[in-house]
């Protein structure tokens, strides 16, 4: 078993540099650009595509999911991450922020874009995509990739010495899969 290849992407030069100063011979193919541009990447090719804490930064989902859909084979799997619609509960009951849990939700529904920066890319022209979860899963579901499972870890942060724990969910991840 394991991967007869390997493809790694980010945005930041930095971190592709990191990636590869830390895996410099076992054949990972890098490269630096947006997540939602597929240009020089085989189609039908890949098993497994897996985006950590990034799908919230693009502004057209859909666009993206018809993209990793052609890039998996059939029987492909994509896995995301991306924060929970809770995590401003989590926060508030790890005290990790003074937060106004009612003024965050307020806006739930309401897809919007908050400008962002990015520090490991230097970027200050990026956004971050506020919207409900419902459009990950739709944003899928529409561009032939089905959801097979969604996973809400329990909320443990902190350290060794001080772990702190919330029933609250701050992260969730997403299996959807090409038939």
């Amino acid at each position: 078993e394991g991967a007869g290849e390997v493809w790694a992407s980010d945005i930041s030069e930095e971190m592709t540099a990191l990636a590869q100063d830390a895996y410099p011979s076992t054949g990972i193919t890098y490269s630096v650009r947006d997540a939602a541009r597929f240009d020089g990447i085989p189609t039908g090719h890949f098993d497994l595509v897996i985006m950590n804490m990034a799908i919230h930064l693009l502004a057209d989902l859909n666009a993206f999911a018809k993209g990793i859909h052609s890039l998996l084979k059939p029987g492909g799997r994509f896995v995301f991450s991306t924060d929970h619609p809770l995590r401003y509960v989590a926060y508030k009951a790890i005290d990790a922020y003074d937060v106004d849990i009612v003024g965050e939700y307020e806006e739930y529904l309401t897809e919007r874009a908050i400008q962002t920066y990015n520090p490991w890319s230097g970027r200050e022209d990026l956004n971050m995509y506020s919207r409900p979860f419902g459009a990950y899963l739709n944003a899928c579901g529409r561009n032939g990739l089905y959801v097979q499972e969604v996973r809400e870890p329990e909320t443990v942060t902190g350290s060794a010495d001080n772990p702190m724990r919330t029933g609250a969910p701050y992260k969730m991840i997403v299996l959807a899969v090409k038939p």
